[in-house]
């Protein structure tokens, strides 16, 4: 049960991301690398307080 709630909060936040004003700030050809930066963020913080 916890983990369906969890799986729909997870695809609603997804959508939410997705269909950000913030997207459609950037140009075309700049999305997905602003994309793949907030995927990996967490990536670059944890290497940045080594």
């Amino acid at each position: 049960m916890e983990i369906a709630r969890l799986r729909a909060r997870e695809v609603e936040l997804a959508g939410t991301i997705l269909t950000h004003a913030y997207w459609s700030s950037l140009a075309p050809a700049d999305v997905l690398t602003a994309r793949d930066a907030l995927k990996h963020h967490h990536d670059h913080m944890a290497d940045a307080s080594s």
